[in-house]
């Protein structure tokens, strides 16, 4: 919810049927607001009669000394122009575990995908508290016209959540949050320590933990190759010897985690993950977060007798999938 409200500061950039399209609402709305700094967010390539992605020459030639940023509608790939990948220091060389710096002809493109998007992340302005709190009211006032009353808020930082938190009390914000504290090694530190804290519309008692990027910008982890990239199979976010480490982190607490899990691979070693460190921890009521491409053989690991905490003589959820 919270970007949301923070993307309604910036250039809209959703359901753009072409890339043209992109630079025309670019140009308008810093025609109007004449910013330092151009953010925008919302385009998706698949939507366009050319579905490649868009390379940053027109950025380029528009706007020369002022960086553009415009994230993709899943947030896990950027186009950038060439002033802010200047600032971020990003050239054709630069190499980024669990993301990619596009490069064609030896000449980054623009397009920054996942981990990638961190150096790009470093040099863009912070919204100042009157921004923050716009966005968030902006955003509720959004959420309400279509009836929500509350929502998961997945992956916030400590400040988003006390500003959340103190504006709730102060009753200038009605919706009811379960807020996924972002798993940095600061939010462990300081939330483990806290415990779960819990109001009448503030529910933070998860961690919101990455596995790895999105299909549209061909970042989830695979076993096998993208159809139209054979040499790509997606990316990890994070080493598996650190995923154990945070994975484990959190079971010893009474937090839960929440993976957000989009390829078949990723799904697989957190399910294992998952059931290694939930042994004889039932009720925990860990999440995988999409789950959104899975193999067959790997339903069981979404089973609770698969991680030894099923009494039970039927399974309905084997029932369900015609395997009792």
């Amino acid at each position: 919810m919270y970007r949301l409200g923070i993307t309604m500061q910036t250039v809209n950039l959703r359901d753009t049927k072409s890339y043209d399209e992109i630079i025309a609402r670019v140009v308008v709305f810093q025609k109007e607001k004449n910013v330092s700094f151009i953010e925008g967010r919302g385009w998706d390539q698949n939507d366009w009669e050319n579905k490649e992605f868009p390379s940053r020459e027109k950025l380029d030639s528009l706007f020369p000394e002022t960086p553009v940023v415009l994230t993709r509608i899943d947030g896990h790939a950027m186009l950038v122009n060439g002033k802010a990948l200047d600032l971020a220091g990003i050239t054709a060389t630069t190499k980024i575990e669990g993301g990619q710096v596009e490069v064609v002809n030896g000449k980054t493109t623009g397009i920054l995908v996942d981990n990638a998007m961190e150096l790009i992340k470093a040099i863009t302005p912070e919204p100042d508290l009157k921004t923050k709190i716009q966005a968030l009211k902006d955003a509720q006032e959004t959420v309400f016209k279509y009836g929500i009353t509350s929502v998961n808020e997945a992956g916030l930082e400590r400040d988003i959540i006390e500003l959340i938190d103190s504006l709730q009390q102060a009753n200038q914000l009605d919706l009811n949050i379960y807020a996924m504290v972002r798993t940095s090694k600061e939010n462990l530190e300081y939330y483990l320590k806290k415990g779960i804290y819990k109001t009448d519309k503030l529910n933070v008692r998860s961690f919101k933990f990455m596995g790895d990027g999105a299909l549209g910008s061909r970042g989830a982890c695979l076993h096998l190759p993208y159809s139209d990239k054979p040499k790509q199979f997606g990316a990890l976010l994070n080493p598996i010897d650190e995923t154990k480490r945070i994975a484990q982190q959190i079971a010893n607490s009474d937090f839960q985690m929440n993976a957000h899990a989009i390829g078949d691979s990723t799904n697989t070693f957190l399910l294992k993950i998952y059931a290694a460190v939930l042994k004889d921890k039932p009720n925990r009521r860990w999440k995988i977060e999409h789950a959104q491409i899975m193999q067959e053989q790997d339903f069981d690991l979404f089973c609770i007798r698969y991680h030894s905490i099923c009494s039970t003589n039927t399974c309905y959820f084997r029932y369900v999938l015609g395997r009792r």
